[in-house]
């Protein structure tokens, strides 16, 4: 072999290995930060109509909520609509959305983002003080990737946006595997650091997949420990993200809550007969 074919398969060699780092470092790198993340839905008409279902909203007991739940099945789109149109007259200048990684494929237990969100309203901006404090502790991961892909956070924050156009936002996802330290250490510093004017929500859905007789039951179990702040039964209920509830409820307890509202329980399996197999029900609580 010739001095100048080594030289040339050495170049060869020496390609194919930077061609495999740029690949590797595309495929995992994440998104730029500048980036934009997009609603489930970017055009108007799927949220307007919602709003126009929803008529004058929910009628609170309260003007001092710090927290609620609410379901993503946008088959209730009116209902959530009806949520944000009730909570339209408080002055919140931060949103915290927490919500159920649903294909537990961020790689993390807890995950956030950087990214704004464009929406039909126009762009919902991130929280980017206070994202990039979360992302100093020890406890939470950013996944841009896995974030914009979930829909428990992306099919909400049109109703955001059009309820408080100013608003900050910060969306956080949890893994069903996620262990009780960490989400302590998680409630505590959004306690520490979030806005006095801050609105918590857990993007939550209820049963799944069980004949309607069997959801109710389910959720008359899910709800009872809501309504009494049973803050420890939270990770035991049967919903799609009992992190989620018992971040809330643990949250709204710190944040001097005493009381809770039922405002909508709905089941695909009474509303839709042919689809009692596969029943989903949704509530949405108010906490003050």
């Amino acid at each position: 072999m010739t001095r100048l074919n080594t030289i040339l398969i050495i170049l060869v060699i020496l390609l194919v290995i930077l061609q495999g780092g740029l690949l590797f470092f595309i495929f995992t790198s994440e998104p730029p930060v500048r980036g934009e993340h997009r609603s489930l839905y970017i055009t108007r008409g799927f949220y307007d109509e919602a709003y126009e279902l929803a008529g004058a909203g929910f009628e609170l007991k309260n003007n001092k909520v710090v927290a609620v739940i609410v379901p993503h099945h946008l088959f209730v789109k009116d209902k959530i609509a009806s949520l944000f149109k009730s909570l339209g007259k408080f002055d919140y200048d931060q949103i915290i959305m927490i919500g159920p990684d649903h294909l537990n494929d961020a790689g993390f237990d807890i995950v956030t983002s950087r990214a704004d969100w464009a929406t039909p309203y126009g762009k919902l901006n991130v929280d980017s003080g206070f994202t990039d404090q979360l992302l100093h502790t020890e406890f939470v991961d950013l996944n841009e990737k896995a974030m914009a892909r979930e829909f428990a956070i992306s099919g909400l924050v049109p109703f955001v946006k059009k309820t408080w156009p100013n608003a900050k936002f910060v969306p956080l996802i949890l893994s069903s595997e996620v262990k009780k330290g960490k989400l302590d250490q998680l409630i505590n510093f959004i306690q520490k650091n979030k806005s006095k004017k801050s609105l918590l929500i857990a993007s939550v859905d209820f049963s799944h997949y069980k004949s309607p007789e069997e959801a109710e039951r389910e959720d008359e179990i899910s709800n009872l420990v809501i309504k009494n702040f049973e803050v420890e039964k939270a990770l035991e209920i049967p919903v799609d993200s009992p992190q989620s509830i018992y971040l809330i409820l643990n949250c709204a307890q710190q944040n001097k809550a005493i009381n809770s509202e039922l405002l909508s329980h709905t089941n695909t399996g009474l509303i839709q007969p042919w689809s009692s197999e596969t029943a989903v029900t949704h509530n949405i609580w108010a906490l003050w």
